[in-house]
């Protein structure tokens, strides 16, 4: 009996330690976030941390904080982009080239006002006929996630497409400035050495506080300069004894500065740790830069 209790002690123990750690690095990875807004309102401007997805690190009480901003103007608005557009936000993905086609005009069926099926797309009677509980809604998407539900997006499919998409840019065509490879790739049609030699180029003036070095060839239109930024923060902390967690969240640069510089879209608390931005996949991507609290 003595012993089956002190199993169960240190059972107990165990999870109430792993209980604790884990609410602590969740409150140190949601500091993060307030790291990151504090550095965006900078009146500096060359001393803000970038946009284009490169990664800060902070220590903070002990623990180490990843945080990564990207602006959602560097995606692919699923609701604004073109037939050729889709396609090659397609051709960055797994998908046989036979699919692209289909899988184009479900996406473009399911955000337009009408029933009429395009060529290969997939409307009412489509979803019907695969015994499917819904329908394409005719309108357009109100997440990403959304796009799951459309005619052969699998999901597997979706999680490639993922990082690459947003419905918060209201742009047809792509921020190149602060797209990421895959983005650039489908947006510009250019060949891989010339993307990888601006993404070089682009990740030392950030590294330098340079200013973004010009895009090679003047593609697409140029941003709405009216609409307000839109930003993907995800912190990640690690503490002292291994434990992470991960705070992701969607915010939007409000117009008042003082009384509300970011209003919340999307905040995921326990955000998934697949990609860590701590692997060793991501480290030419970290950017060391004191923070400078001077805000506006």
């Amino acid at each position: 009996m003595a012993g089956s209790f002190a199993l169960s002690m240190r059972r107990e123990t165990s999870i109430i330690a792993n209980s604790r750690d884990k609410a602590q690095a969740i409150a140190i990875a949601e500091a993060g976030i307030i790291f990151a807004q504090l550095n965006l309102l900078l009146v500096d401007k060359e001393q803000r941390w970038r946009t284009s997805g490169h990664i800060y690190p902070v220590n903070f009480n002990g623990a180490i904080i990843r945080i990564k901003i990207q602006s959602e103007s560097g995606k692919i608005d699923i609701n604004r982009a073109d037939e050729k557009l889709l396609t090659g936000l397609l051709m960055q993905t797994d998908i046989e080239s036979q699919q692209y086609q289909s899988v184009v005009n479900a996406i473009l069926d399911w955000r337009d006002k009408d029933d009429l099926i395009r060529i290969d797309g997939a409307e009412k009677s489509t979803y019907e006929a695969a015994d499917l509980t819904y329908q394409p809604r005719n309108k357009v998407f109100q997440t990403i996630e959304e796009l799951r539900l459309v005619f052969g997006i699998t999901p597997e499919l979706f999680e490639q497409l993922k990082p690459m998409i947003t419905v918060y840019s209201k742009q047809k065509a792509v921020n190149l400035k602060m797209a990421n490879r895959n983005v650039l790739l489908a947006a510009t049609g250019l060949d891989m050495e010339i993307i990888d030699t601006y993404l070089n180029e682009r990740i030392n003036s950030d590294k330098n506080q340079l200013p973004d070095p010009s895009f090679p060839q003047a593609i697409g239109k140029k941003m709405n300069n009216q609409i307000k930024s839109v930003y993907t923060v995800i912190a990640e902390a690690r503490l002292d004894n291994g434990a992470k967690a991960r705070v992701q969240v969607v915010m939007k640069q409000s117009h008042s500065y003082a009384k509300q510089p970011f209003i919340i879209l999307d905040w995921k608390r326990y955000a998934s740790l697949k990609n860590s931005l701590f692997s060793k996949e991501l480290e030419s991507l970290l950017i060391t830069q004191d923070a400078k609290f001077n805000v506006r």
